[in-house]
């Protein structure tokens, strides 16, 4: 993302900041901004689960800071299954074409977007995990995302 930083009500930003683990979407919440098409790669260390903690922040995240958009996505992958299970091919093709595009768009030359059908598939539960879990492990510590601006460290 890129903005202005002289348009950011700075005060306002840090008090916020203080309350809340989603900075990239707090961020986007004081700015006008423009997505970069630039991107770098990068590494993520740590165990499954706390990769699996990443995915319950972002879904977190989401939920409290755009719940419209939250919604609707849920509802969106909950049909996915369905329209998977009954036109398998159309749904395979439309995940790996999507995907394809994708990739071409952001400069990735690889062939991991033929997994895109499975990745789908695997994230939907990931989504509903992400919804219904208490608690996540971010920077040693254990949160509780109560609200928009609620957050509590457990641990």
């Amino acid at each position: 993302m890129i903005f202005d930083r002289s348009t950011l009500d700075e005060q306002s930003f840090l008090r916020d900041l203080r309350s809340t683990v989603g900075d990239d979407v707090l961020i986007a919440e004081y700015t006008d901004f423009r997505t970069s098409t630039s991107t770098r790669r990068v590494e993520l260390a740590g165990s499954n689960m706390s990769q699996i903690d990443r995915v319950v922040r972002f879904v977190k995240n989401v939920r409290f800071h755009e719940p419209v958009q939250a919604a609707f996505l849920t509802a969106a992958l909950s049909a996915v299954p369905l329209v998977a299970s009954l036109r398998p091919l159309i749904f395979s093709a439309g995940a790996t074409s999507a995907a394809a595009v994708s990739y071409l768009f952001l400069g990735y030359r690889r062939l991991s977007f033929l997994f895109a059908p499975l990745s789908v598939l695997v994230g939907i539960p990931l989504l509903y995990y992400g919804l219904v879990k208490k608690t996540f492990d971010w920077g040693g510590r254990t949160y509780r995302q109560e609200s928009k601006f609620e957050v509590k460290v457990v641990d």
